[in-house]
């Protein structure tokens, strides 16, 4: 075992992947990650699952000869290979909807594909081939493009994707140099492709690469080094400023959700990188996606400083009483991916008594019963108690939801992985006359599988990936269903 494969056992052994540990591993087909696969293969790890996205940005011959070499490279590593193809032109509509580049565009689609296919394996790491050149590019950009302290942190050895995914991204190869991964290829014989788009230097980071890193190679040979200490000292304030935001927090901010409040007093008593972190925190606890918090914070802490008067913001509304910055939910009309999801499936589903919107707590019909849902905060011994008349069932989902009849293809993701759902009522006997089949769907996918047998008054619940609490941003849902149709029910239809 050489010293790349030893770097990569050690580290990812570190991070807790055994070498039978499920791994998905982005495979792009270039030399970075080539180097990694044929590592990882060689440093024992036996359950691995490379993926291939083609984000049809090149020409076809280009991606056609890189499909070829990944299925080859593949098939002669013994590695299971998934190919995600995104619809051509799919990534320059989503940079044009988001106003973002097309490499930000690809990157998200990349991480999406990643995301989706761990949870079909059931693996919690997935394993990129980011380097120590990305590294110093990524804070080349980020110093460039200007942000907050975080931005100086670069990229993480080991991070969260997406907020409570569940899974870890690991890059192994972040410190290595990219001169160390050519020679290991060279040894070991690698054949790779080259994107002939990272030559293009009508990209941002391609014009770092080929402008401005030989300048600084030529007028400052330790730039290198020096970068890579400023990360370090980056890294070391931010979890500083992280430590006195928190207890400046508990100070300042009460409650979660709708109604979250902050003590404007406190917060202008606070200094000014600690103030803009603090109503970012305010923001986050208030339910406002990651993506919004940042230049929300910046907007109300602009407002606040002025003495202006701030009703709505980043989608949600605000109300300013005595010296207190409350906030009151989504705003009405509120655009969120979430929402608009929901009532895109809402508007496919028509008039139909098999399909409700479930947005706070309350009573719904759906076709002849009646669901009243609540939502909890602690989970099922809270559930147990907080019953009501009637069959009852308790799962976890990200909230507005909708309850829906069940149709041909639904499948939930299961402990296990994949499981059809029509497969599983056929298996267990459970797909005849006297039930009713609820389905639960948020922006995730399925949440829950409900089966309702109302002559035993009885409902069995098929969750989503069982066990643990729920997610943060997830609510525990009790739903308790009833044959007959009172008078004050709340239609969503």
């Amino acid at each position: 075992m050489n010293n790349i494969e030893r770097r990569v056992r050690d580290f990812l052994i570190m991070h807790g992947v055994d070498v039978q540990t499920p791994a998905i591993v982005a495979f792009s087909g270039g030399i970075d990650s080539a180097v990694l696969l044929h590592a990882m293969a060689r440093a024992g790890f036996s359950n691995l699952r490379a993926v291939h996205v083609r984000h049809n940005l090149r020409p076809s011959e280009e991606l056609d000869a890189e499909k070829e070499l990944v299925i080859s490279t593949c098939r002669n590593l013994k590695v299971p290979l998934t190919i995600v193809n995104i619809k051509e032109g799919a990534i320059e509509q989503y940079a044009q909807r988001r106003k973002c580049g097309i490499e930000a565009a690809a990157r998200a689609y990349r991480y999406h594909a990643l995301l989706r296919t761990a949870r079909r394996y059931s693996a919690c790491f997935i394993v990129t081939a980011h380097h120590a050149e990305d590294q110093r590019e990524t804070l080349l950009f980020n110093l460039l493009r200007g942000g907050t302290i975080h931005a100086l942190t670069g990229i993480e050895p080991a991070g969260r994707l997406f907020k409570d995914s569940g899974i870890l991204v690991l890059r192994p190869l972040l410190e290595c140099e990219k001169e160390e991964l050519r020679a290991y290829a060279a040894r070991e014989k690698l054949t790779w492709s080259e994107d002939s788009s990272n030559r293009d230097t009508g990209f941002s980071r391609n014009r770092i690469r080929h402008e401005l890193v030989p300048l600084l190679d030529r007028r400052f040979p330790s730039w290198k080094p020096a970068l890579h200490a400023f990360i370090q000292e980056a890294r070391s304030l931010e979890e500083l400023l992280n430590t006195i935001v928190s207890e400046q927090s508990k100070e300042a901010i009460r409650g979660t959700g709708a109604g979250t409040s902050l003590d404007l007093h406190a917060l202008m008593q606070m200094p000014y990188s600690v103030r803009r972190e603090v109503l970012s925190m305010f923001l986050k606890s208030a339910g406002m996606p990651q993506q919004r918090v940042g230049k929300t914070a910046r907007e109300l802490l602009h407002a606040i400083q002025k003495g202006r008067t701030v009703k709505q913001a980043g989608g949600f509304a605000f109300e300013h009483v005595e010296g207190v910055l409350r906030c009151k939910g989504k705003a009405s009309g509120s655009s969120d991916p979430e929402w608009r999801m929901m009532h895109a499936l809402r508007r496919s589903w028509g008039d139909s008594p098999g399909f409700v919107l479930v947005d706070q707590k309350g009573s719904y019909r759906f076709g002849a019963l009646i669901l009243t849902v609540d939502f909890l905060e602690q989970g099922p011994d809270e559930a147990a108690s907080a019953g009501s008349a009637g069959i009852s069932a308790h799962f976890c989902s990200y909230i507005p939801f909708v309850l829906r009849d069940r149709k041909p293809g639904d499948a939930i993701l299961a402990e296990k992985g994949e499981i059809r759902i029509e497969k599983y009522l056929k298996k267990r006997g459970k797909s005849g006359s006297g039930r009713q089949i609820l389905i639960a769907e948020d922006m995730q996918g399925i949440s829950a599988v409900l089966i309702v047998n109302e002559a035993r008054n009885e409902v069995e619940v098929m969750v989503r990936r069982p066990g643990g609490s729920c997610a943060k941003d997830q609510k525990f849902v009790m739903l308790s269903v009833k044959g007959v149709l009172p008078t004050d029910v709340r239609s969503e239809q």
